[in-house]
Formats: structure tokens, sequence, C-alpha cells
């Protein structure tokens, strides 16, 4: 049996409110992607796919989720991590990576918030005035070459690279200087090295990649380049016994 869980949208945008008639196509689309986000999130490979439907009122935008008593409790937990703890270290990135988002677009545009109700009832409200903290203190810098194919590069105000990876897909924050005369690269395996922060304990990264360069790449290390990758990173795996069962493990926790 599944309960009612929406995600309603209102605000003003462009001088106008929210609505069937004013809501730009792009903005609809991120807002779209996000809930999808949210509430497609994998819980366990067993998990019933939650069914959303989607509804644009006068002065709001709003999703409708068929949700189970599972992902009503996974988001009830997080919520209720949050809360006490006022930062957004500690519940699921994924909810992380939104709720920090939509915080931010509520700080710039004042009249936005974002409600999210279960039967009715509110279990959290993002506005103006919310003031949800990532402890940075936690987290270190690291540098990290990632491996995929390119499939978009670009952006207006924030150039980025959008690379799909076998961890899913990944977008690396760059400057205009970084990807100019590049198109080239599009739908191509490629190799990027890029600055990220990590914890310190659960090894889960921000989502903010950093570009720093690219690396050559033809979609396999061969011969020098093969030996040179195992010789620096060996050492990775000094402490671990048996490394097929951890990498069994790690590619069951992550559903590969």
């Amino acid at each position: 049996m599944s309960d009612t869980f929406e995600i309603i949208i209102d605000g003003i945008v462009d001088g106008e409110k929210i609505s069937p008639h004013t809501i730009d196509i792009t903005l609809f689309k991120d807002y779209i992607s996000d809930i999808s986000d949210i509430v497609k999130k994998t819980i366990d490979k067993q998990r019933i796919e939650e069914k959303a439907f989607f509804l644009i009122e006068e002065g709001s935008l709003k999703i409708v989720v068929l949700a189970s008593a599972m992902f009503i409790n996974s988001f009830n937990n997080d919520v209720s991590v949050l809360k006490a703890s006022g930062t957004l270290n500690n519940i699921d990135p994924t909810y992380s990576k939104v709720f920090e988002k939509w915080q931010k677009n509520a700080k710039s545009n004042d009249t936005l918030n974002f409600n999210f109700l279960h039967n009715g009832q509110s279990l959290l409200r993002i506005d103006k005035d919310s003031d949800f903290k990532t402890d940075l203190s936690l987290y270190v810098d690291v540098e990290k070459i990632l491996y995929g194919t390119i499939t978009d590069m670009g952006g207006k105000n924030e150039p980025n690279i959008h690379l799909d990876t076998e961890i899913g897909n990944i977008t690396i924050y760059c400057s205009k200087g970084d990807i100019t005369n590049q198109d080239n690269r599009l739908y191509k395996p490629a190799a990027i090295k890029v600055r990220v922060k990590q914890h310190i304990s659960t090894f889960e990264c921000l989502k903010k990649y950093e570009f720093l360069e690219f690396y050559t790449y033809s979609g396999k290390l061969e011969g020098e380049s093969l030996d040179n990758f195992i010789n620096q990173h060996s050492k990775y795996w000094e402490n671990i016994p048996d490394s097929a069962e951890w990498t069994r493990k790690l590619r069951d926790e992550n559903n590969f």
C-alpha cells in the first residue's frame, strides 16, 4: 500500500507566480530532474520504484508520489537527522545535493519555497530562512582521475563537463578556457584529473568536482601506461587481504 508524498515548489520567477502558463521549460526540466533524483534514489536492489505524477497549479509546481513505506522511512530518517544536526553531512548525498541547491535558490529568490509533505503533513520546508550547513572541517581536498565518456561540455554561467562513468554521470566544473576548442572530445573515452572534497571517514565526495587537466586516454591502458598505473595505485591495496572479495562487496553495495 502506498502513501501520498508531495513536493510543492511555489514562488515568483521573472515577475510571475509559478503556474502552467509561466514556468519556463528549462526551469521546469531542472526541478523535475532534482525531484527525480530524490524519489528514484536507490535504497536497496529489491525496492519497488516509486510512481511519480506532476501537477502544475496556480502559484506552484506540485509533484505527487505514490510512495512506499521504505521510501517514506528513508526520507523521514534523513530529515530527522538534518533537523537535529542542522548540517547536510550526515544525510544521504542525493538528498543533501538537492536540499543544498534549493536552499541556495531560495536565498537568491526569497519568494521561493519548497515543501515536502506526507499525507498532507509537512515534513520539511526549505525557504529563505533555512540555514542547513555543510561541515567542511570533516572534508579534505583530494585529487582523482575519473574515467568515462564526455557527453556534454559548455554552459553560459557555470561552464562544466558531463562525464558518463561506471558510477553514474558526474558534472565537472571548469573555466571556459579549459574547454575551448575541445569539441573533438565529445562522445569519446576520457580521463580527467579533478579536485574534490572527500569525507575523512566515510570517503563520500561532495558533488563539486573541479577540473584540473585532461589525460591522454584511448579507452584502455596498455604497455608503459598500464605499468605506471599499476605502480601508482598498488599501494592502496596493501591493507586489503582479499582484493577480489573487497571488489565484489563494493560492487554489490553500489549496485554496479
